[in-house]
């Protein structure tokens, strides 16, 4: 079963950071409405010119201009999104970012994220030609969707942070994700009934304005009509609003998790609200070459631990080996070296007790070799 890394008190913790910063929800605000632009203007003159469907389902001239679309649109958004990423980054360091420090960022990383733009705009056409083919085109687009959006969880946090190119980037972000969090982990927000509420109120307020324009057309009546557009505007910006608060909230809660997870520090985050990390493993403590692993020292099959220095270990160093010696001639040869047997101790013979008659000054009738004098008593 997947388990979430973005927990309610995490995403209350990242929207106290984003607070500090809403000059980035405004910049995601402009990219959004950028990003929409660059799609109609590469889309809508072909609609209207030449009468070609642009939605990727059509001729291939057709699909040709949407993956141009796709791509201009995914480029404008990822340049703005990893401004953010950027923002939150600096944030993390203790830094105060601004609209320019964030985009002057993300203009030092433009070649990663030109080459990002067009891997993402690629997966995103080939997912929707996966809707060609029925039941099963659609079971393989959410599956492979579903795939690529956790392995690219951390992508911009990777790419703003390292400089990584597409397939690396992948990688990374995956392995960050998988070696860390677990491979059963999903970096989504839950987010709670409030914005839910919010998205379904904007959806109204839309439905509302279009019947307005509709009813004011209908009867001819401009005040409706007014009343219908600047509704359908509203719940319009509203919805680029609540996106790019959303966009944002997952930028900075994302690159909390990457920074966290590769032992950056994560000020302003209690660490109780942060997910659990599981030990490296390649090249790390516990892993294969790592101490304590396979082929690790002190591991199985790996270089047994050193001594202390000043301290001997603690087995006894094994005896030289010794050849044996050469065989005289007429006798058999022998692998081992005889060695004589030692010669049994000697028996401990008690000393006789002194004479009786024996004075201060007497010798004794020790045994010879053994006398003891007494010594003299004092005049």
């Amino acid at each position: 079963m997947a388990t979430s890394l973005a927990g309610k008190p995490l995403v209350e913790a990242s929207w106290a950071l984003l607070k500090r910063d809403p000059s980035m929800v405004v910049l995601l605000v402009v990219g959004g409405l950028a990003s929409s632009l660059a799609f109609a203007l590469v889309a809508l003159p072909t609609y209207l010119i030449v009468g070609l469907p642009v939605d990727g389902r059509g001729d291939p001239l057709g699909l040709v201009v949407y993956a141009v679309a796709v791509f201009a649109s995914t480029l404008v958004s990822t340049f703005f999104l990893g401004a953010v990423v950027d923002a939150a980054m600096q944030r993390a360091d203790g830094g105060d970012p601004t609209f320019g420090t964030a985009m002057a960022a993300a203009w030092e990383r433009r070649s990663q994220l030109i080459a990002w733009a067009a891997m993402a705009a690629a997966v995103a056409v080939a997912l929707r030609l996966l809707q060609r083919f029925g039941l099963a085109g659609a079971i393989v687009r959410l599956l492979a969707g579903v795939s690529w959006a956790v392995a690219t969880a951390f992508a911009i946090p990777v790419i703003m942070a390292e400089g990584t190119m597409p397939l690396e980037t992948v990688k990374r972000s995956a392995h960050v994700l998988t070696s860390r969090f677990g491979s059963n982990a999903r970096a989504g927000l839950r987010f709670g009934v409030v914005v839910i509420l919010v998205w379904l109120g904007l959806f109204a307020l839309g439905m509302v304005g279009l019947y307005g324009i509709y009813d004011g057309s209908t009867h001819r009546n401009g005040a409706m009509l007014a009343i219908g557009g600047l509704l359908l505007v509203a719940a319009v910006l509203g919805g680029f609003i609540a996106s790019a608060v959303v966009s944002a909230l997952g930028a900075y809660l994302r690159t909390v998790l990457y920074r966290y997870a590769t032992g950056l520090p994560t000020p302003g985050i209690d660490p109780w609200v942060l997910p659990p990390l599981l030990p490296e493993t390649p090249g790390g403590p516990g892993g294969p070459g790592g101490p304590g692993g396979l082929g690790g020292v002190g591991g199985p099959g790996g270089l047994p631990p050193a001594a202390p220095d000043g301290l001997a270990p603690s087995a006894p160093a094994p005896s030289p080996f010794l050849w044996p010696a050469a065989p005289t001639q007429g006798t058999a040869p022998s692998a081992y070296v005889e060695q004589p047997a030692p010669a049994p101790p000697a028996t401990y013979v008690a000393p006789a007790p002194p004479s009786p008659a024996a004075g201060p000054g007497q010798p004794s009738s020790y045994p010879p070799g053994r006398q003891v004098f007494l010594p003299e008593s004092p005049a």
